[in-house]
């Protein structure tokens, strides 16, 4: 009774002639009607709301959609990662790498990546937009912990994307594989939509690899990326927002740190630095115990705890040796 009384079974039916629970009444009123301990009735509303699952069990469940699919988790990796460079969550970071690993384990197949877990039935090669937004994914994690297995799977991305998807002829990504199933025609889209577009996120994505690891086809292909759509972005930048972005760091590099030395001091210095860079600066920490490193980056070197490159494109200056000279840098 005191069940029907706060979900409102004791009067007529509320929706089609049948009941949808409601709470009408807070627990503490039907104590008091009741008479009741909070314990007692709290063990009476447990054997209710098993009898009710029961009953529900008989009926046919709703369908779920439990596939894992590649360029929406890609997205929540890059928002759990910018959380975690904003607000110095190292947990946040910790999510985004768990995520990143299970992308790995289930949607990395043969050496190739697919759309959605290879558990969710019919296996899908992947798409422009998953390969662009998982290398998107992958620079946001490096930027808060160096990750030698993560650089060396951004690269085989990279090039399995121009490899794959990028028009030869004309510039910029087609959103199928070159080894696709045949289609009337093969789509090349440059406006944002419900996402960002694929073909600019893939050419923003390569530029940034190939500023940190020096490899200028990468960013060439995002210069001719650009060129191919210019002359629709000029007439409604307003539908393409992400190419304006790729203008924008195509036009004026952002600053981006590569700092190397001791895991310890490298930590104290993340502290410092991440929360005083702007959107779009990047810095990377890496370890003097990392392997297989790209030149560009292997050739930074110093006997110092922790030394720093500011670099702007290609250019890097004298390498700083000082916190305190580093954040003035920033700072000016």
């Amino acid at each position: 009774p005191a069940f029907a009384r706060q979900y409102g079974l004791d009067q007529a039916a509320n929706f089609e002639g049948k009941w949808h629970l409601h709470a009408y009444r807070s627990e503490a009123e039907l104590l008091d009607e009741f008479r009741l301990e909070a314990a007692q009735y709290r063990s009476q509303k447990d054997e209710v709301c098993q009898l009710l699952l029961t009953e529900r069990a008989t009926r046919i469940r709703p369908g779920l959609d439990d596939k894992i699919l590649t360029s929406w988790n890609a997205l929540v990796i890059r928002g759990l990662a910018s959380a975690a460079r904003i607000f110095m969550r190292p947990d946040y970071h910790d999510l985004a790498q768990r995520c990143l690993q299970a992308l790995k384990n289930e949607c990395w197949h043969e050496d190739r990546l697919l759309a959605l877990s290879k558990n969710a039935g019919k296996q899908l090669p992947a798409y422009l937009d998953d390969y662009a937004h998982l290398l998107q994914a992958i620079l946001d994690c490096l930027q808060y912990r160096w990750n030698d297995e993560d650089l060396a799977f951004a690269v085989q991305l990279a090039d399995q994307l121009l490899d794959r998807f990028a028009d030869p002829d004309h510039g910029g990504f087609f959103f199928t594989a070159a080894d696709h199933e045949k289609l009337i025609q093969r789509p090349k889209s440059w406006q944002d939509e419900a996402m960002p577009s694929g073909n600019a996120v893939a050419a923003l994505a390569l530029h940034r690899l190939g500023l940190l690891i020096g490899q200028q086809a990468y960013t060439r292909s995002a210069e001719k990326a650009l060129q191919s759509v210019a002359d629709n972005v000029n007439q409604t930048p307003f539908h393409a927002a992400s190419f304006c972005a790729l203008l924008e760091a195509l036009n004026s590099p952002p600053f981006q740190i590569i700092l190397r030395g001791e895991t310890g001091p490298l930590a104290q210095w993340r502290e410092e630095i991440l929360p005083r860079l702007k959107p779009d600066q990047s810095a990377y920490f890496i370890p003097n115990a990392a392997q297989d490193l790209p030149a560009e980056i292997a050739q930074k070197t110093s006997d110092r705890p922790v030394s720093a490159w500011i670099c702007e494109g290609f250019v890097c200056r004298q390498p700083l040796h000082e916190l305190d000279a580093l954040l003035q840098s920033l700072d000016e």
